[in-house]
């Protein structure tokens, strides 16, 4: 049987769509209930099984333990992830530019802050992409 406490970053190896939501304020994102009318200011769907594919693989290559502790104003940026099924929804954050793990800390090594610039930047250029 499976262990329910390990972190993992998501459940399930496919969903049928990934949402990315930008926010300029993390503070226009209700953290408490992700499903309250929030205010993001750019939203991509995406629903190709390739980019969804891509986005799993490359936050599958990021730790899902992060050593380091953030804390980031209600001024700064925030990305939202939200992984959507059949079954479920999962939600991954990012702060500025940092991966929020399951494990709710930050990586802090290099080798990893690479994989993550690159995640980023990937969602950055989805979410600018015209439509």
């Amino acid at each position: 049987m499976e262990n329910q406490n390990v972190p993992v970053w998501h459940s399930q190896d496919t969903y049928a769509k990934i949402t990315i939501r930008h926010y300029a304020n993390a503070r226009d994102y209700g953290l408490e209930n992700p499903s309250r009318d929030d205010r993001p200011d750019v939203v991509r769907e995406m629903t190709d099984r390739d980019r969804i594919s891509q986005i799993l693989s490359m936050l599958d290559a990021l730790p899902v333990r992060g050593e380091e502790m953030m804390r980031f104003s209600p001024d700064a940026g925030l990305i939202v992830l939200e992984l959507a099924s059949d079954e479920k929804t999962e939600y991954v954050h990012i702060y500025g530019n940092h991966v929020k793990t399951p494990s709710t800390g930050y990586v802090s090594n290099e080798t990893d802050r690479i994989k993550e610039r690159a995640l980023v930047g990937h969602l950055w250029n989805l979410l600018e992409a015209p439509l």
